[in-house]
C-alpha cells in the first residue's frame, strides 16, 4: 500500500514548517518595528525595536511582564478599551496616536 497522495510527506512537511519558521523568526528579529506579542496580557515574544523601545536591555527584561506595567497609567484604560474591542472583532486604533480626520473617514490609523 502506497502513500496518500493527497497528504503531503512528512519529512517534506516538517522541512517546509522549518523554514517557513526561520523565515518568520529573522522577520520578527529584523524589523524595525516594536512587535510584542502577549497571551492572557502577559508578553511572551518582543523583537528588538520592542525592546528599544520600552527602554529595556533585553527581550529577558520584558517577556512575562504583564502588557499593562509598560503602559502609562494615565493611558491604561484607553489601552484597555482597544484591546476589549479588538478581542471582540470590532475596529480599534493599532497605535495610541490619535487618528487623523483621514484615518478616521476610511476606518484605519496609522502612525
Amino acid at each position: 500500500m502506497g502513500r496518500d497522495p493527497d497528504k503531503p510527506d512528512p519529512a517534506v512537511r516538517d522541512a517546509a514548517f522549518s523554514e517557513s519558521d526561520a523565515q518568520l523568526k529573522a522577520i520578527f528579529a529584523c524589523s524595525q518595528d516594536a512587535i510584542g506579542v502577549s497571551k492572557a496580557g502577559v508578553h511572551i515574544f518582543v523583537n528588538p525595536a520592542y525592546v528599544a523601545l520600552f527602554g529595556y536591555g533585553s527581550a529577558k527584561e520584558i517577556v512575562e511582564k504583564k502588557v499593562g506595567d509598560l503602559i502609562a497609567p494615565g493611558e491604561r484604560p484607553r489601552v484597555v478599551e482597544y484591546t476589549q474591542r479588538r478581542a471582540a472583532g470590532n475596529l480599534a486604533p493599532t497605535s495610541l496616536l490619535h487618528p487623523t480626520p483621514a484615518d478616521a473617514k476610511r476606518g484605519t490609523w496609522t502612525l
